[in-house]
């Protein structure tokens, strides 16, 4: 997975179903965590959704740990996070 990629949350509706779609759109890699799902970013190859709750503060390290080794990080040109609450 080389590329970019982007890590932003909140990507279920509104500006963040919106970035993320805008990236995708640009080819990036996209890494969307929320609660909930986007029928219109599940169309695209590098959409990567991640249900998940922010609020489960004790599992988010895992959550993220797991996220990164799912990326090769030798292969990729950028990675940014974006929190969109």
């Amino acid at each position: 997975m080389s590329g970019r990629h982007f890590i932003i949350t909140g990507t279920s509706r509104g500006i963040g179903e919106r970035l993320a779609e805008m990236l995708l759109e640009q080819g990036d890699f996209v890494h969307g965590i929320s609660r909930g799902t986007s029928a219109a970013l599940t169309r695209y190859a590098k959409f990567n959704p991640i249900r998940f709750d922010l609020a489960d503060t004790e599992r988010i390290e895992r959550m993220l740990d797991n996220l990164l080794d799912s990326i090769d990080l030798e292969r990729v040109s950028m990675l940014t996070t974006m929190k969109l609450v």
